[in-house]
């Protein structure tokens, strides 16, 4: 399987006051610490917050973009599209708000030469009790048509990202994503596959060569049942005792995927060193290859 694999970077946004040179000067620290981290682990992108670098005034965009390039390190996804307070859906959609902030994420993400924005965003895609699904399935359906005409214009695609139940109310199986993307029949807009949130809804992972039949699999992600970085020596199985991760690989080798796949470890205290990046990457290029 020809697939490039990428590491996923935890980045908050910047402490304090847009005003506050210190607190950024720190951040600017800590994001090109870990992008050095990522790619002396043999990284071949990584994957940032969009919804963070989207907040960021244009006078730290810019500096935060020039800090990227200089890294070397290509960025060709984006995740978390949507801040959690910004509402897609229900009866408090600031529509004027969401528009504005769209035009200025996909611009910021195509300037740093992005090819993927994920769409995940479970809390700000969630609906409300008294707001019915069909409600929030219309409005997400209208949004996917505005994220579709703007990675247009700008050379993206959008990748609609299944979330377990615990994270959204909205479109939580990989097979619901595939039948919205393949309905709405939009040029510019995919799947993501996330071997995580399949595994937590137990989802069967031939869902995942369905997808990519269909040429609809832009993108996947993997981490193991705890989201940490996927490790031979430490590999975690779900309760009925499944090794999801080399079985989701396994899936993509099958339908001779030849995407992008990132690590995405949102464990808390998880470890970010290197070494752990390099022998996790090393340790999904030899799934990947059938070893």
């Amino acid at each position: 399987m020809d697939v490039k694999l990428g590491l996923g970077i935890l980045l908050a946004p910047p402490e304090g006051t847009a005003g506050e040179k210190e607190s950024f000067r720190g951040w600017l620290e800590r994001l090109e610490a870990k992008l050095e981290a990522a790619k002396e682990a043999g990284a071949a992108f990584a994957e940032l917050p969009l919804y963070v670098l989207a907040g960021l005034t244009d006078e730290q965009f810019g500096e935060a973009a020039a800090l990227i390039r200089k890294a070397g390190l290509p960025i060709d996804s984006v995740v978390a599209l949507f801040p959690g307070d910004l509402r897609v859906v229900g009866p408090e959609v600031d529509e004027e708000r969401v528009a504005g902030y769209l035009e200025r994420a996909f611009e910021r993400a195509a300037e740093l030469g992005t090819e993927t924005v994920v769409f995940g965003s479970g809390r700000a895609r969630s609906f409300p009790d008294g707001w019915s699904k069909e409600q929030a399935m219309g409005q997400l359906e209208a949004l996917l048509q505005r994220c579709d005409a703007l990675a247009q214009r700008h050379g993206l695609l959008v990748a609609l990202e299944p979330l377990n139940r615990r994270e959204t109310n909205l479109i939580r199986f990989l097979e619901d994503a595939v039948e919205l993307a393949a309905r709405l029949y939009l040029p510019n807009l995919r799947v993501l596959a996330d071997a995580y949130h399949m595994d937590v809804m137990r989802e069967d992972f031939e869902m995942v060569e369905e997808a990519c039949e269909m040429g609809l699999l832009a993108h996947a992600h993997v981490a193991t049942a705890t989201r940490g970085y996927p490790l031979p020596e430490e590999e975690r199985q779900e309760e009925s005792g499944r090794k999801f991760v080399p079985a989701f690989v396994s899936s993509l080798v099958r339908a001779g995927y030849e995407g992008r796949l990132s690590i995405e470890a949102l464990e808390e205290g998880a470890d970010h060193s290197p070494d752990v990046q390099r022998r996790s990457l090393a340790y999904l290029r030899s799934l990947a290859a059938g070893e």
